[in-house]
């Protein structure tokens, strides 16, 4: 029989995954609502987007397989008898499915044709992977060096990674409590993924709020035809500024 300790950390863990869900999935949200009041996607790389459905494609088949697959199951199990049960949580499922739905919508918005958005002729897809650990490592380092030449952050949401950092943090928590509690710490590693996606997360959220608050904190000024991304005009025109929210 659990004791009340046991019986508390649990719970525990169970709120931490929800919130760090909510978290993660909260950062969907800022930037193709951003998009939609500018009427425009200039600003932000393409790829980030791509990268983020065809990842969390295979995020949200890893998961289901952890969950409902009874042979993945069974040869995690014998993999790890000391603790058998996968430390993929239902929490990790609902918010891979969130995401390919938030992510397809976004990257969505670069059509024309379907949002009547202000596309830059310059974006092209930088590249892809097919290992979703690769294509989160991918997706952050073109939008790092789209911030780096613009040297702005003018058209990209700073609020997504905020919650993007706060479900890293507990992500990677959650799956310390939940380790602890089986007594088996190769819980953690018998989930990399998670893992690593909340380390990767975390390093890249950190580059993110350095560029936005602490390098370019004075770029909040953005033209209102920002025409290739605001790379071929000043940002410095008086009659033509218009106050970024």
């Amino acid at each position: 029989m659990a004791s009340q300790g046991e019986v508390f950390a649990r719970a525990i863990s169970r709120l931490i995954g929800w919130i760090y869900m909510f978290c993660w999935s909260a950062s969907f949200y800022p930037q193709p609502i951003l998009n939609w009041r500018r009427r425009s996607t200039h600003g932000l790389a393409i790829d980030f987007p791509t990268t983020n459905v065809l990842g969390f494609i295979c995020y949200a088949i890893y998961t289901t397989a952890f969950l409902y697959s009874p042979t993945i199951r069974e040869q995690y199990a014998a993999r790890h008898p000391i603790s058998p049960e996968p430390s993929v949580r239902i929490n990790d499922f609902a918010f891979a499915v969130h995401a390919v739905i938030l992510s397809a919508t976004v990257y969505s918005q670069f059509f024309p044709w379907i949002w009547r958005f202000k596309v830059s002729k310059s974006q092209r897809i930088y590249t892809i992977s097919y290992v979703k650990l690769v294509v989160t490592v991918i997706k952050y380092i073109p939008q790092a060096w789209v911030n780096y030449k613009r040297k702005s952050t003018i058209g990209w949401s700073i609020g997504q990674i905020l919650f993007d950092f706060s479900g890293g943090v507990l992500s990677i928590l959650q799956l310390v409590i939940d380790s602890a509690l089986e007594d088996d710490w190769s819980g953690i590693t018998g989930n990399p993924i998670k893992l690593a996606l909340g380390n990767v997360s975390i390093f890249f959220d950190l580059i993110f709020m350095a560029q936005h608050y602490i390098i370019y904190p004075d770029k909040r000024v953005a033209l209102k035809d920002d025409d290739d991304d605001g790379l071929s005009r000043p940002l410095l025109v008086d009659n033509e500024r218009e106050i970024v929210p």
